[in-house]
């Protein structure tokens, strides 16, 4: 994707972190869930010497985060950059199924209504497996339109694995495959 042909998604990528750079210190606190994932990454990079480990918990995101707290990054600040990295590739994903279904026009519509949903926009700078998962979700959805489907059945096996809930949005796309 060149920047120069998609200059209408680049500006809702800019105005989108803009927006976020504003929520980005808004948290003071972090929500219980963010703090078990990060503490679950701390506890995967130290074998077990620092942080928490809860089984019902998937593992992506936690391994995500302890390589930034492993390289000795602040585990807050890392968490909720990687966090807002993945809502861009929601971003930028929407965009080009979009184009794919549709139109250059909808894409553009689409990528815009996903970035300033309220939803969207409060929780991106949250350390949650939501967005995440919903990349990798994403990204199994559009190999599937582009007939790939060894990297559509990785990318489904990653976002279960990111978020255990998401099983229930992939059997539509298996449904799919197998009709």
């Amino acid at each position: 994707m060149r920047l120069r042909n998609n200059i209408g998604i680049s500006i809702i990528i800019i105005l989108f972190i803009c927006a976020n750079l504003v929520f980005l210190n808004f948290y003071n606190d972090v929500w219980w869930d963010s703090s078990v994932y990060m503490g679950m990454g701390k506890y995967i990079f130290s074998s077990g010497k620092y942080g928490l480990w809860e089984e019902s918990r998937p593992l992506i995101l936690p391994l995500i985060l302890g390589i930034g707290w492993k390289l000795g990054f602040d585990a807050v600040y890392f968490s909720r950059i990687v966090s807002v990295i993945f809502a861009i590739l929601v971003i930028i994903l929407t965009y080009k199924i979009g184009i794919k279904l549709f139109s250059k026009k909808t894409g553009l519509l689409a990528a815009f209504f996903t970035a300033f949903s309220y939803n969207f926009l409060f929780f991106s700078p949250n350390i949650l497996t939501e967005i995440p998962s919903t990349f990798f979700v994403l990204l199994a959805f559009y190999y599937f339109l582009s007939n790939r489907f060894f990297l559509m059945g990785l990318f489904s096996g990653i976002a279960v694995m990111t978020r255990l809930f998401q099983i229930f949005t992939l059997v539509g796309l298996c449904l799919a495959f197998f009709f």
